[in-house]
């Protein structure tokens, strides 16, 4: 999900009182972006699978989970504009970042002869 036109004004009144607490520590805009519309999207992504009614709380280790549908598992990420997220029947992870030029003299320094020719000559 692109964010970067997101209202956030408009965001705050579709997700949860903590979420328009946490967001609303953010000094960026940007990241009030990206913690609203994870949940945002999160959301949407249950209502697909008939959950309309979640509870989101902090399970063992901090991770987030839905209290009142412990088999259903979830994970956010967001990474300049973007946030995605994965929703399963069993633990599931997902994981976005902006893609960036390869630097040619960083490949050929971490990696072996064979595999920085493959890069040098199949990665756009």
């Amino acid at each position: 999900m692109d964010v970067s036109r997101l209202d956030v004004d408009h965001a705050r009144g579709l997700v949860s009182r903590e979420r328009v607490i946490k967001s609303s520590k953010y000094l960026k805009l940007r990241d009030k972006k990206l913690s609203l519309g994870a949940e945002i999207l999160l959301k949407h992504s249950l209502t697909k699978i008939g959950i309309c009614d979640p509870i989101i709380s902090v399970g063992k280790y901090g991770k987030p989970c839905l209290s009142n549908y412990p088999h259903i598992y979830f994970n956010l990420s967001h990474s300049q504009d973007y946030v995605a997220c994965a929703v399963s029947d069993s633990p599931v992870g997902v994981d976005v970042e902006r893609i960036h030029d390869i630097d040619g003299e960083v490949a050929k320094h971490y990696f072996s002869g064979s595999e920085y020719e493959y890069i040098v000559h199949n990665i756009p």
